[in-house]
């Protein structure tokens, strides 16, 4: 069976394979005119800047599902083998191994009560919290580095 569609539009499986073709190009953050001039050049694509936005936001949902996927994975191979081990240390005795392998894996599964935790800046002073001391100490470090590398800022 044939699939429908409107004439002059790409097959599914033709965008499937383009959205692979630059797939590479949005991971490096190319911009459209680079990802125009590759089609253009390098596949001999007749298509418009919108066509090719939408390829690249097909690109950036894969590259979503993707990690989310690698993330998951990783997780789940992690615990597993944490699983494992647990069972060995258990038994061959190894009670404080099993103990700290226990804890991992509570610490993954996110099973621990949440720690509170301070920021600072340097030496326990609070950190900047104002705009217009945020745009002090940014000239300070613009500054510093114009002193570094010898030359005067222009403001």
């Amino acid at each position: 069976m044939s699939e429908k569609r409107k004439p002059g539009r790409s097959s599914e499986a033709t965008v499937t394979k383009r959205v692979e073709d630059i797939f590479g190009l949005v991971v490096d953050g190319q911009p459209l005119r680079v990802i125009r001039q590759f089609a253009a050049d390098t596949c001999g694509w007749q298509v418009d800047d919108r066509t090719l936005r939408d390829y690249m936001k097909r690109a950036t949902a894969l590259i979503k599902e993707r990690s989310a996927e690698t993330c998951e994975h990783v997780r789940e191979t992690a615990i597993q083998r944490l699983e494992r081990l647990y069972s060995r240390c258990v038994q061959v005795g190894d009670r404080r191994t099993a103990l700290n392998v226990q804890q991992e894996i509570a610490r993954l599964h996110g099973l621990n009560a949440p720690t509170k935790q301070e920021i600072t800046g340097a030496g326990g002073a609070p950190l900047i919290t104002t705009a217009d001391e945020m745009a002090r100490r940014f000239e300070q470090l613009v500054e510093a580095q114009a002193a570094r590398l010898k030359v005067t800022p222009q403001r």
